[in-house]
């Protein structure tokens, strides 16, 4: 039997004050009993029940299938709640497009939805000129079209009848102005934009002024020719710009006031301006001069007055004038002031520019060529110049042409005075004697006669075969002794580019043509008085050869050296140098000249010296000028000229000098 045994059992007793004090006996913790899941009684009773459950509906297969994939992919539930969020939000939309569009569509309060407005004359339904754009109201605002067939079709539409451009309301601009835009038609689809997107802000619609598009070029500024070395008084520096200055106002009465813009345009370029015609000046500048002189000081010009008969008014304001054409012609006489060379100022065709500084050509006006191309003069398309011939150089080349020859030159140095060593020509001219230059000048009526070869004198005038033109009339008029004896050189042959040059009376310049066998004259050409005569040989003689050596005083036509030898040649080597201008050029031969070349500057030295050139004064050419030098004197023929000696010649009957006063003879008077 077993052994009992005695277990003592104890207990601790605790007071319901403390145990309330040691417990809580809230509930703020449960614990639920864990529910526990048989998986296999689970997954038996599927297969029994399996077949019985339905595949589809409420408590199918794909509803298992539906909320387990659910469980395991929580993310497809939340794309498709926010799927039907946006859904919801786009069918609140709709409902509220829906709603705007069941209401009636805005109109404005004067002009209704389909009506057709343009610019214009309400009085003679006319369009004001320029303004073409048509306007359609539509839900209240007006809208303009990109292009006529949207105009045509929006027309259609609406049902408008008549023709094209009938029915339409013209309105003034501040009308117009007053409906408020709405956005261009520039498409089909514009036409159903919503009426959230339609509103637009153009701006206002107002005049555009009238203005002259000119296309300018610059050249350069324009610089005095100071040392004399060209035809005209200036020459350009291309490397100075050309300034303009001109009015810019696009649009009348727009609240823009208008302002003065500066143009700086550089040598070669070209720049577009808007010069503002006279029609679209703002008041303060039409006829204000006071304005145009804050510009430009108008003193300073040479002013020639062209007066008109009442009715006339001048050719270049014709379009500038515009309105006030008839004001013009009211007046019984008007003055038009004319500075040849700016075409812009309160005076000119371009009124809206209000100055100009440099050469400048204007190559377009309102997108239409002109210019060098065109068959207008050059004063048709420069706008401010100080010399109106067609090309000005720039610098000198010492290369130019003149009628096909080689220009000669006065003075070696550049436009702005820079030295040159050699230079065409040169040679031995006087760079002070004034006529002189004047032949050797292009573009003058003295070098265009030098230039030039064969020269044939005629009957009816003075020309050349190369067609420039020559002088006309009886050339016996110039003939102070009275001869009349032509057969000689009349439709004879002459050169004269290259020719040396004699001293003649006044200081003019001559060319030897030749000498008539029967009378003895000898023929010259006066290239400053542009007109042949002749001479007696006497006279010449006295006047050109060198008194022969060992003659102190002469005083008979046989103390000078003979002026014609051999078969009626001139006697080039026995001109007294101080009456040779120039010497001429080394491949000229001298007209009438006794054997071949240019005894003064002569292809081949005589003296074993350098030979000719036609870029210095050699030493050869030098030489010989020095040793034929016999300066002339005056003295005792101080008072007399060549008009008081002829006086003598008539008494006597002879130029022999000692019919003269003493002292004289026809080389050494004043003029002679």
């Amino acid at each position: 039997m077993a052994e009992k045994k005695r277990i003592k059992l104890e207990k601790t007793v605790k007071s319901n004050i403390y145990a309330s004090k040691l417990n809580d006996h809230s509930f703020n913790t449960l614990a639920k009993p864990q529910e526990h899941i048989n998986n296999q009684k689970i997954k038996d009773t599927y297969d029994k029940i399996k077949y019985k459950i339905p595949k589809f509906g409420k408590n199918s297969h794909e509803a298992i299938v539906k909320q387990s994939t659910e469980y395991i992919y929580p993310n497809i539930n939340s794309s498709i709640e926010d799927s039907i969020e946006l859904l919801t939000a786009k069918l609140g939309g709709l409902n509220q497009q829906l709603a705007i569009a069941n209401l009636p569509d805005p109109a404005h309060n004067l002009y209704a939805n389909g009506t057709m407005l343009q610019a214009g004359d309400a009085t003679t339904s006319e369009k004001y000129t320029g303004m073409d754009t048509v306007w359609v109201m539509d839900r209240g605002v007006k809208r303009s079209f990109a292009n006529e067939t949207l105009y045509k079709e929006v027309r259609k539409a609406f049902n408008h009848p008549g023709d094209i451009y009938s029915e339409l309301i013209y309105l003034t601009l501040p009308e117009l102005n007053a409906i408020p835009d709405g956005k261009a038609i520039l498409s089909g689809e514009d036409l159903s934009i919503p009426i959230s997107e339609i509103n637009a802000d153009y701006g206002g619609i107002y005049f555009e002024n009238e203005n002259n598009i000119l296309l300018l070029q610059c050249q350069g500024q324009e610089v005095n020719d100071t040392y004399d070395l060209l035809a005209g008084d200036y020459y350009v520096d291309n490397t100075k710009n050309c300034i303009v200055k001109y009015i810019e106002d696009d649009f009348q009465d727009d609240g823009v006031s208008d302002k003065v813009r500066t143009v700086s345009i550089q040598p070669g370029e070209t720049v577009e301006i808007k010069a503002l015609k006279y029609a679209g000046l703002p008041y303060k500048w039409k006829d204000k001069e006071e304005m145009y002189n804050i510009y430009y000081d108008y003193s300073t010009e040479t002013i020639v007055t062209s007066s008109q008969t009442p009715g006339v008014f001048p050719e270049a304001w014709e379009n500038e004038i515009g309105e006030d054409v008839n004001e013009f012609n009211q007046q019984n006489l008007y003055s038009l002031s004319v500075q040849p060379g700016r075409k812009w100022g309160k005076d000119r065709e371009y009124k809206g520019i209000v100055f100009a500084s440099g050469r400048i050509d204007i190559l377009k006006i309102n997108n239409k060529t002109i210019g060098a191309s065109s068959a207008s003069p050059y004063q048709e398309w420069f706008l401010n110049t100080k010399d109106t011939t067609s090309n000005l150089p720039s610098s000198l080349s010492f290369n130019e042409e003149i009628s096909g020859n080689k220009k000669i030159y006065n003075l070696c140095m550049q436009l702005d005075g820079t030295s040159f060593e050699m230079c065409h020509g040169r040679l031995n001219q006087d760079v002070n004697n004034t006529k002189l230059s004047q032949i050797f000048t292009s573009g003058n009526s003295y070098g265009a006669k030098y230039y030039a070869d064969n020269h044939r004198m005629s009957m009816a005038g003075y020309d050349n075969y190369g067609g420039n033109e020559g002088f006309g009339g009886d050339f016996n008029s110039y003939n102070i002794y009275g001869l009349s004896e032509y057969d000689k050189i009349w439709n004879s042959t002459y050169d004269f580019y290259g020719q040396p040059l004699l001293k003649g009376a006044n200081g003019n310049h001559l060319i030897v043509l030749d000498i008539d066998p029967n009378s003895l004259l000898i023929w010259f050409f006066d290239l400053n008085q542009n007109i042949p005569f002749s001479q007696p040989w006497e006279v010449a003689q006295q006047k050109y050869m060198m008194v022969k050596e060992g003659v102190i005083t002469p005083n008979s036509i046989n103390d000078w050296e003979p002026i014609i030898i051999g078969n009626y040649h001139f006697n080039w080597e026995k001109v007294n140098s101080a009456r040779l201008s120039y010497i001429g050029l080394i491949d000229s031969q001298p007209n009438r000249a006794l054997g071949q070349g240019n005894y003064w500057n002569f292809k081949t030295s005589l003296h074993g010296q350098i030979a000719g050139s036609d870029y210095r004064l050699t030493v050869d050419s030098q030489q010989k000028i020095d040793a034929n030098l016999q300066l002339q004197h005056t003295v005792g023929c101080e008072s007399h000229n060549e008009y008081s000696l002829t006086q003598f010649y008539y008494n006597n009957n002879s130029y022999d000098p000692s019919f003269l006063p003493e002292g004289c003879h026809w080389g050494n008077c004043i003029d002679c």
